[in-house]
């Protein structure tokens, strides 16, 4: 609810923060109970943690301390980030502090946390978003190192978690080692952009309705006589006899998800998918 760009529900919400329905979710959860009959390490530590960011956030309102190190000691956990993203949207700061915070969190490397404070940016500087409009993608020039390390580093981003190139990533979709050999830039953009607009027969999911009423999705890995063999994401194989098998019905969505790129800036794009091009 703090960020922008149209990577969540609803999308009439995208581009401006309801600063209202922000605080009346978050004095919501604050004033959820946490009292339980035994607290565990970890209720312990998330108990302290939350106290040190209250108290660095009371020494930034009341001008104690190093401000850039509270600033920078509160950017380093998501947790942190909302607190002092609250205390932005509560007007608890100086302006010259105000800045500072802009400006220190938007050179954090951690989208998660940089984004929530992308609201506080006039709008005529905030990063462009992409929009499904590949013309937009195609006319910046990107940066193929950076590209690489937004398809293994970047949190927004599952590429990693299914797609190998060279020896890193998992083997569960098409292999990326060569793609820019076999794709043009515009093919590979609407692979991004649309992942159910062509789906390789091999890279095809199925589902599976038992006898039990079960539902099972996935790769098909192997059919026969005998039995039925799906893969999921994760690698899991699950084997089923063919007298189980009630239905066994191709999907026309890709298991690649969808609208990964929305939260993205339009050079991130760029230089995603200037990195795929350079995979020869």
């Amino acid at each position: 609810m703090a960020k922008l760009g149209r990577g969540r529900m609803p999308h009439i919400g995208s581009y401006v923060v309801d600063e209202q329905g922000l605080r009346l979710m978050r004095d919501w959860i604050q004033g959820l109970s946490q009292q339980r009959s035994t607290e565990s390490s970890e209720d312990v530590d998330l108990a302290e943690s939350r106290a040190d960011q209250i108290a660095a956030l009371q020494d930034l309102v009341a001008g104690r301390g190093d401000q850039p190190a509270l600033i920078d000691r509160l950017l380093q956990t998501l947790s942190g980030g909302l607190v002092l993203a609250g205390g932005m949207h509560e007007n608890q700061f100086t302006s010259d502090l105000r800045e500072r915070i802009i400006t220190q969190a938007a050179e954090l490397s951690n989208p998660q946390i940089r984004d929530l404070f992308e609201d506080f940016v006039p709008e005529q500087n905030r990063r462009k978003r992409v929009e499904l409009e590949s013309s937009q993608v195609l006319a910046v020039e990107g940066n193929a190192s950076r590209g690489e390390q937004l398809f293994f580093d970047d949190s927004r981003l599952q590429c990693r978690n299914c797609h190998q190139i060279g020896e890193r990533g998992k083997p569960f979709g098409p292999d990326l080692t060569k793609i820019g050999r076999k794709r043009d830039a515009s093919t590979l953009l609407t692979s991004l952009l649309s992942p159910s607009e062509k789906i390789e027969p091999e890279y095809v999911p199925f589902l599976v309705i038992t006898t039990e009423g079960m539902l099972h999705s996935g790769l098909l890995v192997e059919r026969t006589a005998e039995s039925v063999v799906l893969k999921d994401s994760q690698s899991k194989q699950t084997r089923l006899s063919t007298k189980q098998v009630v239905e066994l019905v191709p999907q026309k969505v890709s298991l690649m998800p969808v609208g990964q790129l929305h939260d993205m800036a339009l050079q991130d794009v760029a230089d995603l998918l200037a990195y795929l091009q350079s995979r020869q």
